[in-house]
């Protein structure tokens, strides 16, 4: 950050500190302080005047024997921040930042356009397939076993809870459960289906 330290704080022209500034343009006998400091006494109210020429008034007048303070000269006046200037960038930087940049937009539009645009073909490799075929035989696997469980829990539930072989009514419990398991097996099945 070059030109922060070059940069002097100043604060804002004041009645009060032009008063003081005049009262130092009695007492000071150095010329070339007295320049500087006529250019501050005949300028307007609301201009800047730079930190050290008020910290020059001020040891000139506490010099003299005036019973001043630093906070009551400067009250009633703000701070003036100077700004900061940056260095300019390199303008090869500049190139590849905007190659960069180029080349990310890029990135993001074909992304975003990918399903939209159908002429660009997207080739399925074999090693797609075969994980494509794992997922759905795992996924009929599951279905099946998930389905056969329940219908084993309804058939066998009601052997256990009742201690004796009533075969109707293990059939109609198991296939009541199965048919429930099932049909919210595929609900979920088509619902989450990759495709």
């Amino acid at each position: 950050m070059e030109g922060i330290e070059k940069a002097v704080p100043s604060l804002q022209l004041t009645k009060k500190l032009i008063t003081y500034i005049d009262d130092v343009l009695r007492l000071e006998e150095d010329e070339e302080i007295c320049t500087q400091l006529k250019q501050f006494s005949a300028g307007k109210e609301g201009s800047s005047v730079p930190f050290h020429i008020v910290r020059r008034v001020f040891k000139t007048l506490k010099d003299a024997g005036q019973d001043v303070y630093l906070h009551e000269m400067i009250s009633g006046s703000e701070l003036v921040l100077p700004g900061v200037t940056f260095p300019p960038r390199d303008p090869e930087l500049e190139v590849r930042i905007k190659k960069l940049k180029v080349a990310e937009e890029e990135r993001e539009y074909r992304r975003m356009t990918k399903n939209v645009d159908l002429s660009v073909k997207h080739e399925i490799t074999f090693q797609e397939d075969v994980k494509s075929l794992n997922r759905q035989i795992i996924g009929v696997l599951n279905f099946l076993v998930t389905v056969v469980a329940a219908f084993a829990f309804g058939y066998k539930g009601v052997e256990v809870a009742t201690g004796q072989k009533m075969f109707p009514l293990q059939l109609t419990t198991g296939l009541i459960l199965g048919g429930i398991v099932f049909f919210a097996d595929l609900y979920f099945l088509v619902k989450f289906s990759p495709e």
